[in-house]
């Protein structure tokens, strides 16, 4: 029997360092552990980027995107698929869902009937449009939704990463939702000495740190948790490691707090050093906006590396993250609450007993749940 072969299809700068690429590179490292041959096609890198990953069956196509906006891409990247063929050599292409990745799958659908498409679903994208755009263009949200929609008819199944997100998608019709959470890789994500990578970044040990890691975007809630040190009498550190743009407020708020001497900023952080930098963390916290995700849940791949580094981790009370928190996988505090946000990380601080608890019942966790093996179980008994 001839091997499979996927499509993979994702508007994502390899370059840029941030969950996307983890998210894409777990995706494909799935797809190839399993024995498939995969071909991947990507907007060319705006920065140098050494080998993405390098496996005897996979091959990567770039297209050029003349657009500055990511989702525009997808006419360069039919047009490669035009010119290339590539579409003749595959029996299953996977996409990620963006505003206009539906005219990806109509074009699949239209031209190469007998390939199975399969659109993953991250978020609910019209929440997310509303949320990020300005107040007077919010009104446009609608097309997120409307081409959401879409994108999940086209697609023989739909990838959806919480059961918030399939609930709202089958309320539109959507049958052929399949729940997926993201996860992590145990083997880059993995806990390293304490002493070793302070030492490596130039932080001093004495110190006890609170840590975040990820784009810095106003959504990621870092006011709230530069405040919840602010609030903590006893002093803590706070480490700020990834760039964005909301890194320049953040800073120029941080500076004019209480706080500014007690907080560390690494900048952009190489996803292989990433869990060098984790590990500097007494207490991960991943802060959270509950308007973000109160209609769509969460499947945060910061919380799923944070575990695989056997940190200590704090996280927005969603349903899926108060069920870890019964199994002492992580605890949870009330999003948009700095005071609780603050309570929960002075309590960690002073029970060194139940940081090792939670610590080691997290990387524990993360072997068993996380690896992206065991998260894609479900589309293999489908396929």
């Amino acid at each position: 029997m001839l091997k499979k072969k996927w499509l993979v299809c994702a508007p994502i700068d390899i370059s840029i360092p941030n969950a996307c690429v983890l998210h894409l590179r777990g995706v494909v490292c799935a797809l190839l552990e399993k024995g498939y041959d995969v071909i991947l096609v990507l907007p060319q890198p705006l920065e140098h980027q050494e080998q993405f990953l390098s496996h005897q069956n996979l091959s990567i196509f770039f297209y050029k995107n003349l657009f500055s906006v990511h989702f525009l891409g997808v006419f360069p990247m039919i047009r490669l698929l035009q010119k290339t063929k590539i579409l003749q050599k595959v029996e299953r292409v996977y996409s990620r869902m963006h505003l206009l990745s539906f005219l990806l799958l109509g074009w699949v659908r239209l031209f190469y009937p007998q390939v199975l498409c399969l659109s993953e679903h991250n978020g609910l994208l019209g929440d997310e449009l509303y949320q990020l755009l300005p107040r007077g263009w919010r009104r446009f949200s609608f097309l997120g939704r409307w081409t959401q929609i879409w994108d999940g008819r086209l697609a023989h199944y739909a990838r959806v990463v919480t059961p918030l997100i399939k609930e709202a998608l089958q309320k539109k019709g959507l049958s052929s939702t399949l729940v997926m959470p993201n996860g992590t890789d145990t083997e880059l994500f993995k806990p390293y000495e304490r002493q070793n990578v302070l030492k490596e970044y130039g932080l001093p040990q004495e110190h006890f740190y609170v840590g975040f890691i990820g784009a810095v975007t106003k959504w990621q809630a870092l006011d709230d948790l530069f405040q919840a040190i602010a609030k903590i009498h006893d002093p803590l550190h706070l480490i700020l490691a990834g760039e964005g743009p909301y890194l320049p407020l953040l800073k120029e708020r941080i500076r004019a707090s209480s706080v500014s001497h007690r907080v560390h900023f690494l900048g952009s952080i190489p996803i292989e050093k990433a869990a060098h930098v984790i590990s500097c963390f007494d207490i991960a916290v991943a802060p959270m906006l509950r308007e973000l995700y109160e209609k769509s849940g969460a499947s945060k791949i910061k919380i799923r590396d944070y575990t695989a580094c056997g940190r200590c981790v704090i996280a927005g009370n969603t349903e899926d993250h108060m069920a870890l928190e019964k199994q002492s996988v992580l605890l949870t505090y009330a999003m948009d609450n700095v005071d609780d946000l603050a309570k929960k990380i002075t309590e960690l601080y002073k029970n060194p007993e139940k940081r090792t608890l939670l610590s080691h019942n997290a990387r524990r966790y993360a072997e068993n749940y996380f690896s992206w093996t065991t998260i894609f179980k479900p589309l293999w008994k489908v396929l």
